[in-house]
């Protein structure tokens, strides 16, 4: 049964966080990197979001199989960032028990981060 976020359910006799939960967990670790402008539902015909009864999460997407966690980056260069998010989202789920591979999408470049004199400079040459 899944309850109110931040709760845990009972399936098959094991207490679980319930998806909602999680979901949030997720998003808030993603978002306290440094760089990460937001999370998007991408550009494909299906949102990237994590529905729970009651509402969803856009930018988590949760299966059986791993969490996409797909993010707008606003600062470069663009692999340490990823980089922090996968370990921040990585430690948030630990912290729950949850053992399913983490995937972190970047979905796009937030516009400030092109506006660097010095990679309008490198765009001039």
């Amino acid at each position: 049964m899944t309850t109110e976020r931040g709760a845990t359910t009972r399936a098959q006799g094991v207490s679980t966080p319930d998806r909602g939960a999680t979901a949030h967990a997720v998003a808030a670790a993603a978002l306290e990197v440094p760089g990460v402008a937001r999370l998007t539902a991408g550009r494909g015909p299906v949102a990237a979001a994590t529905h729970y009864p009651g509402g969803k999460v856009t930018g988590v997407r949760m299966t059986e199989e791993g969490v996409w966690v797909h993010i707008v980056v606003g600062l470069l260069p663009l692999g340490p960032v990823a980089d922090r998010v996968h370990r921040a989202v990585r430690a948030a789920l630990d912290r729950i028990g949850d053992a399913r591979p983490v995937e972190v999408v970047i979905e796009d470049l937030d516009e400030p981060a092109f506006r660097s004199p010095l990679i309008r400079h490198r765009a001039v040459r």
